[in-house]
């Protein structure tokens, strides 16, 4: 209904106002030069612009800490002005209400050149997983689609949603398969949701170990390991699509997640399962990433632009950052060296982006024709797995590329995979790195042989 009632109010508003530039823009500069201490007029900007939407309530999608926002539909402006690398997103209302959202940079850090990959001829030995020494496909997955998968965080299990059926391409499965990691050879357990799932993580809190499983429908239940499974609350879980993306915070007090349809970071708190913070988003969001300290919580979208957020403050992001000039496809962040985050984008390039200076601080070829569809650090820091993939499956031989951080050499190859790998993910203690691919299978690698 509120949806309906959006769209009759849009259509009330009259053509003349619908395009003639509103007084909120002069109103914008002057704030702008207050703040600078300019007298820039619309012509000296780098670049400006203005729109109008319906927005839900009077935040104007931009929530402001400490700032109540009446609870009622809003037409108001989205004002965008960029100045000396930096651009203001102010929002105003036809009332004449005026405030600056967010600042960001607009300009491309300084990329140092692409290292030289050097590879180690990948192993051709295809053994028993328990032998610790070398790769093999452990599971041909019980359905198609895009798979999804998730380490138990003792690492004795390997979780995975193999996303839509065979014969049923558009309905995805609402079946996990959990895997047995130190036995292979047992067969999946299986456990059933009310709805297909969509993405999967795991977490341990003050609770335990929990599992997070995101659905088709827009919801997000948390299963404990020995109780029943809760949905977390809120409106997105009544008015969004199929949930894509899943994060939750080291310490396992917070989880994030992306929806399909409404653009946009939701999170919740685990414990209480209430909506803690909605940070919206005018690009479709690819990636989500949280820090090992739990102080940062970051998206990447189809514009190359990487955003950083307190994980729970409402106030707005904190930077948003112009690190590639391709969609970001994935986000990792270093576990031991936090500031480190590894942006993978649609050019099939790795930037390995300092949080603390704000500058990429070096670029990793990583060999594909794709883009990088999964990254992973290994527990200590020191490896970082890249998988690339698109649905035309250019990849020259869908393997996965073991990176030395340290060196920025390609430790290993490791083929076997007959499609695009999808997600890379390592267990507990490094030794071991599970992959999903569009080929229906799940492998399992030994890590520590393979980096030597």
């Amino acid at each position: 209904m509120r949806r309906l009632f959006c769209i009759f109010l849009l259509l009330l508003i009259p053509i003349s106002a619908a395009f003639a530039q509103p007084d909120a823009v002069t109103r914008a500069l002057a704030d702008l030069n207050t703040r600078l201490g300019t007298n820039l007029a619309l012509t000296d900007l780098a670049d400006w612009s203005w729109s109008q939407s319906v927005y839900d309530d009077a935040s104007l999608g931009c929530r402001l800490e400490g700032v109540a926002a009446a609870q009622v539909v809003t037409v108001g402006y989205q004002i965008i002005l960029v100045h000396a690398g930096s651009s203001y997103d102010y929002r105003a209302d036809e009332a004449g209400n005026l405030f600056l959202c967010t600042i960001g940079s607009t300009s491309l850090p300084t990329v140092p050149p692409i290292p030289t990959p050097t590879f180690v001829p990948p192993s051709e030995d295809v053994i028993a997983i328990n032998t610790a020494s070398a790769v093999g496909q452990i599971a041909q997955l019980e359905a198609g689609g895009r798979p999804i998968l998730a380490w138990s965080p003792d690492g004795a299990s390997i979780t995975v949603a193999a996303g839509e059926l065979p014969d049923a391409p558009d309905a995805p499965t609402p079946d996990v398969l959990l895997y047995n990691a130190l036995d292979t050879a047992s067969a999946a357990q299986t456990i059933s949701f009310p709805a297909p799932v969509t993405a999967l993580a795991y977490g341990t809190g003050t609770e335990g170990v929990f599992m997070v499983s995101g659905h088709d429908d827009g919801t997000v239940l948390v299963t404990p390991e020995e109780g029943e499974s809760r949905v977390l609350e809120g409106e997105p879980t009544e008015i969004l699509g199929a949930i894509r993306i899943l994060a939750i915070r080291p310490d396992g007090a917070q989880i994030a997640a992306v929806t399909g349809e409404r653009q946009g970071v939701y999170v919740w708190d685990t414990a209480t399962a209430a909506l803690v913070a909605y940070y919206p988003a005018d690009l479709v969001v690819n990636a989500l990433a949280y820090s090992p300290d739990n102080a940062t919580l970051a998206w990447g979208d189809v514009q190359g632009i990487v955003s950083f957020a307190a994980p729970g403050v409402v106030s707005g992001i904190a930077s948003a950052e112009q690190i590639s000039l391709t969609g970001v496809t994935a986000l990792a962040f270093n576990p031991v060296t936090g500031a480190q985050l590894a942006v993978g984008s649609e050019d099939g390039l790795i930037r390995l982006w300092n949080n603390e200076t704000r500058q990429v601080a070096s670029v990793l070829d990583n060999g594909t024709d794709d883009n990088i569809a999964a990254l992973a650090y290994s527990p200590d820091g020191t490896l970082l797995a890249a998988a690339g993939g698109t649905t035309e499956g250019l990849t020259r031989d869908n393997s996965i590329r073991l990176w030395n951080i340290d060196t920025f050499q390609v430790l290993q190859g490791l083929p076997g995979h007959q499609a695009a790998v999808r997600v890379v993910a390592f267990n507990a203690d490094g030794t071991r790195l599970a992959s999903v691919s569009d080929d229906n299978t799940l492998r399992l690698w030994a890590v520590a042989a393979a980096a030597g």
